[in-house]
């Protein structure tokens, strides 16, 4: 799971938070088919995403995680979820023309302007995500908005094989 701290430039994040952020993630309540992808967006959907990421937020700072990591939490949950979760960080929020504030309120204001913005976009076919899999609307639309939000000056890494880590370490895709 910390792979994604390589893949997506993640800084700083303390032994502390990362111990109390896998137990969170246990401790959060999972179904399967929260991991299947999605077609369309589902009514309440930045609402259950919204509650996933602050849920996440609330037990890491419960089990000693030093700061709210609202930024982390979710691309944590992007990584996992990425039909459902929206990622959020400074350059989303600065292209979305979310002001900064005290969270939960403009991750929950994030979550909101993507998801409208996915069901403009949804009568447009496929083709715009991309075929780096998973292709997924919310990691298209998150590109773009990191892209234009001022990630054009930083670089992303591109993951053409997300089981690559899990592979590595040897343990089974189930």
């Amino acid at each position: 799971m910390w792979t994604l701290k390589s893949w997506w430039g993640v800084q700083g994040v303390r032994a502390e938070t990362k111990q109390a952020m896998a137990q969170a993630l246990a401790n959060l309540d999972w179904s399967e088919e929260l991991f299947a992808p999605t077609t369309g967006v589902p009514f309440g959907a930045a609402d259950d995403a919204s509650r996933l990421v602050i849920s996440l937020v609330t037990q890491t700072s419960a089990l000693g995680a030093g700061r709210r990591e609202y930024s982390l939490a979710s691309k944590v949950l992007h990584w996992l979820l990425p039909w459902r979760v929206p990622v959020y960080d400074d350059f989303v929020r600065r292209s979305l023309g979310v002001p900064e504030g005290d969270q939960p309120e403009p991750y929950k204001q994030v979550a909101g302007s993507i998801f409208r913005l996915l069901r403009d976009v949804q009568t447009d076919g496929t083709a715009w995500q991309g075929t780096v899999p998973p292709a997924s609307p919310l990691r298209a639309i998150d590109k773009y908005l990191w892209w234009i939000g001022g990630g054009d000056a930083a670089r992303a890494a591109v993951v053409s094989d997300p089981w690559q880590p899990i592979d590595r370490l040897g343990l089974a895709r189930n």
